[in-house]
């Protein structure tokens, strides 16, 4: 056991004691585990002032180490800052097809596997692209899309109180769903039904954002909406319009009303305090 390693978290020193770890990789899972718990996220490790990597670190007895520097980051942080990338990469790869750089595209193909994967890490649930298609207006989807979640990153409370409000006014409409779809109207009902599912989706994905910031919000309140959206997405990928009346009718309307309402007051809440 090393007794004079010292560990250190953005410069501050770290009372950690060692237990049964051999390797540089073991201790520094460990810390990893408690920086978790902190909402941090560790964005360089360094050894003696040295960087490896995790293979090399896991070879590396503790009692050849003095030190270990973590420099941290912010989960929401790191959120912004894949953003950045991806939108970066896209502006590189779109400026490279227009110029019919033929080098620099094969350069990108190399490491599509990684795009792909930031492309995952930085919007989870969206479908992937074909970043190499001849579509040009796969480009302005993505950059669309990460423009958004932007904007959920930078102001979720202000993003929140915006979908929520909009949220109530459709359920308004909803009630008329049913009629709609039997009286030749099922096309507008159904294009109403997907950007009201599509919104409270992202008021839920706000809504977890925003916890992570503020974790005086009341997570209950995700529970009441999160089933009942469940099985009208999935009524609705079926085409059930029977299903899809009654859950609207008893489970929809009298449930969001009232989750909705106290999401937007919450968040209307914190924002009065973080504003003060």
């Amino acid at each position: 056991m090393n007794a004079k390693l010292k560990i250190t978290v953005d410069g501050i020193h770290l009372d950690h004691k060692l237990e049964n770890e051999n390797s540089a990789q073991e201790v520094i899972e460990q810390i990893q585990m408690w920086l978790t718990s902190q909402q941090r996220i560790p964005s360089i490790i360094s050894l003696n002032g040295k960087q490896y990597d995790k293979k090399t670190m896991g070879t590396i007895h503790i009692d050849k180490i003095d030190s270990i520097e973590f420099s941290t980051i912010h989960p929401h942080e790191l959120s912004i800052r894949r953003i950045h990338l991806l939108e970066d990469i896209i502006y590189i790869l779109q400026d490279a097809q227009r110029k019919n750089d033929k080098e620099a595209i094969k350069n990108f193909q190399k490491n599509s596997e990684e795009i792909c994967e930031l492309f995952q890490s930085t919007l989870p649930g969206e479908k992937t692209p074909n970043f190499f298609s001849a579509d040009k207006t796969i480009f302005m989807h993505v950059l669309e899309l990460l423009k958004v979640r932007k904007e959920e990153f930078l102001d979720p409370v202000g993003v929140g109180v915006q979908t929520g409000t909009m949220l109530l006014q459709h359920l308004g409409k909803l009630s008329e769903l049913p009629v709609m779809m039997q009286t030749g109207k099922a096309q507008v009902a159904m294009k109403l039904l997907i950007i009201f599912t599509e919104s409270a989706r992202k008021l839920l994905r706000i809504y977890l954002i925003a916890k992570k910031r503020f974790p005086s919000l009341d997570i209950k309140n995700l529970e009441h909406i999160n089933a009942p959206l469940t099985e009208l997405e999935k009524a609705l990928c079926n085409e059930d319009t029977v299903l899809i009346g009654d859950l609207i009718e008893y489970e929809i309307i009298p449930q969001f009303k009232d989750s909705i309402r106290q999401i937007v007051e919450e968040f209307s809440t914190v924002g009065a305090l973080t504003h003060n």
